[in-house]
């Protein structure tokens, strides 16, 4: 089982079939909890979790508990887009105005969906709920066909905002009105000026610090009977435990690294944890009734339960339990993801062809259809792009700015917020490093500060000092933060290992769907994935991966395929073993966009107990 999130569907014409959803003129509104009212406000749901003043907050009842001075005041949109940090939609009600307000997180880590359909609207966090509604009402909905491709352009969507036709998302830093008259989108009252503060450095790095701070320390005195925070030899997770240590909260979690205990990755994240004496588990956190063994089935089970968002995160065999998990997600924010490969402009004006042709590279984004897909499907993505960096300039974004301002409107809600937003439907997954304060010292600053993660430096060193003396599994700050600081990272370390507690692996049943059995890996996989920096299971993989991908292509009309693929590449790569790194990952994308479109009664059985699988 997992959790429904809340949903508001609008019509001016009564709905019969959801007649029991009815809420007042107009408005049908579903929760799986109970209506909160106080005077003339109601809290009609809420989805996710986070932190507000203080409190980890993850359900109608904690909202409510947190919002009731601002509810009297009238003031609950302004305090729940100030205050709130982490993936999290709220759904207030103006009872004398009969007005609903549904209230993303203000960074939009928490996607909200906008569904239309002749005089019929449907806003939601939950596309499944989308799926189940318009079934019921008996609508369309359609796969999208441009998302799925952009999935194997850039591992995630976002330009294209849906897998569906017929829905819309809302952007960072906007919300949604429902009034008997409809829906209206609006700015959050702060957004023209979130790129700009009026405050000092020294100001927005405090704020981030005390931000940081009290999310960990808030998430540890929840309710959850198991907390845990994943922990790699990277910065961002360390970030989290350097907080955890600064509140005196290291004991209260258990961190958990994936990987063989013989990896460096491993044993640098045990050394971190040694180093504050914090306590390490087999527990990941993410229970399950059953695991889909099969490379195919696992690809498709995750984009089931995302809707085809993202073929990463939970599948159908997870299931609900009293967790809280920390993750290092949001740490990107304060760097530059995108920025470093474009580097600077010089004053000249940032395009979405550029953009594409420097970031995805000549065989993914090729503006002269001489790559992977036709010239007409890169325009229409380019153009996309285009949208997507005009939205940036109305809110005031500096033009050598953009580029990361694509990452955080796109790439960090689309992948990183929907892994968070997805796993909230089983667990209580909160990332700490949720810090608009770092964020608007990240962009006062500039690109160079942001590609040598001074920010991340500046925190680290405020947070928890020592743990800058473990090194990290690779270079993390530039030369300007190494000058200024006189920080050389560590080139050795004593390994050391940490505390453990009595936890097992968990062991969970296998189940093979059929759909792509990877073979056994050889030798010979493992040496030629070496030497092209290549995942060795997708190496093992790729003549199963073609073929199935090969059947999908013969299967479709070659003229329509011409629109969106140069024929001579996409030929070779289902005739040809794919032999470079990029040509890999992209045929294992299209397999699992192509699984999807192609899915029309899978679900069923995908979602099944394993005794029906």
């Amino acid at each position: 089982m997992m959790k429904n999130f809340p949903a508001v569907i609008w019509s001016k014409n009564r709905l019969g079939s959801i007649d029991d959803l009815y809420l007042s003129e107009n408005i049908y509104f579903f929760s799986e909890s109970n209506i909160v009212a106080h005077g003339e406000w109601s809290v009609l749901g809420f989805q996710g979790n986070g932190v507000m003043d203080g409190q980890f907050i993850k359900s109608s009842a904690d909202l409510f508990e947190q919002l009731i001075p601002s509810l009297d005041a009238g003031k609950a949109v302004h305090q729940f887009n100030q205050g709130f940090r982490g993936a999290g939609i709220a759904y207030l009600k103006n009872n004398s105005s009969n007005t609903l307000y549904a209230l993303p997180d203000v960074l939009g880590e928490a996607i909200l969906f906008h569904y239309t359909f002749e005089d019929i609207e449907i806003i939601t966090g939950d596309l499944q709920e989308i799926e189940h509604l318009t079934a019921k009402l008996n609508l369309p909905l359609t796969k999208s066909l441009n998302y799925a491709l952009e999935l194997a352009v850039s591992s995630n969507g976002g330009f294209t905002k849906s897998s569906y036709s017929e829905v819309e998302t809302l952007d960072m830093l906007q919300y949604a009105i429902v009034s008997r008259n409809g829906i209206k989108v609006e700015y959050y009252e702060n957004a023209t000026t979130f790129f700009n503060s009026s405050l000092s450095n020294e100001e927005l790095l405090n704020l981030a610090v005390a931000e940081i701070q009290e999310n960990v320390l808030a998430a540890t005195s929840s309710t959850s009977s198991q907390k845990i925070a994943h922990l790699t030899g990277g910065f961002d997770s360390r970030l989290v435990l350097a907080a955890a240590k600064s509140q005196g909260v290291v004991d209260k979690l258990r961190f958990f690294c994936k990987g063989d205990p013989i990896q460096e990755d491993t044993k640098i994240a045990q050394s971190a944890a040694a180093k504050v004496g914090a306590i390490m588990t087999a527990n990941n956190g993410s229970p399950s009734d059953y695991q889909i063994s099969d490379y195919g089935g696992a690809l498709l089970s995750s984009m089931l339960v995302s809707s085809g968002i993202l073929p990463v995160g939970p599948s159908a065999g997870h299931k609900e339990a009293d967790i809280t998990l920390l993750s290092g997600g949001y740490g990107e924010t304060f760097r530059s993801f995108y920025g470093t490969r474009i580097g600077e402009l010089n004053g000249n004006s940032l395009s979405g062809a550029h953009f594409g042709s420097k970031i995805w590279g000549s065989y993914l984004f090729a503006p002269d259809g001489t790559g992977l897909f036709s010239s007409e499907f890169i325009d229409n993505y380019a153009s996309k792009i285009d949208s997507e960096l005009e939205k940036g300039r109305f809110l005031g974004v500096q033009e050598e700015d953009l580029p990361d301002y694509l990452y955080l409107q796109i790439r960090n809600r689309y992948f990183v917020g929907t892994i968070t937003t997805n796993w909230n439907r089983y667990i209580n997954r909160f990332d700490p490093l949720y810090s608009p304060s770092g964020i608007q010292l990240a962009f006062k600053l500039g690109l160079k500060a942001r590609i040598d993660n001074l920010i991340g430096y500046e925190l680290m060193h405020r947070l928890c000092k020592p743990l800058l003396d473990v090194p990290f599994d690779s270079k993390k700050f530039g030369d300007s933060v190494e000058l200024k600081y006189d920080y050389v990272q560590p080139a050795s370390y004593n390994h050391v290992r940490p505390k453990n507690d009595d936890a097992m692996p968990s062991t969970t049943l296998a189940i093979n769907s059929g759909l792509l059995t990877i073979p056994t890996v050889t030798k010979e996989d493992i040496e030629y994935a070496k030497k092209i920096n290549a995942r060795v299971s997708q190496v093992a993989g790729r003549a199963h991966a073609r073929e199935a991908v090969s059947l999908v292509i013969r299967k479709r009309d070659r003229v329509e395929l011409s629109k969106i693929f140069n024929m001579e590449e996409i030929d070779m790569l289902v005739q040809k073993p794919a032999n470079t790194r990029v040509r890999i990952r992209t045929l294992y994308a299209l397999l699992s966009s192509f699984l999807w479109l192609s899915d029309e009664n899978d679900k069923k059985r995908i979602v099944c107990s394993p005794k029906k699988f």
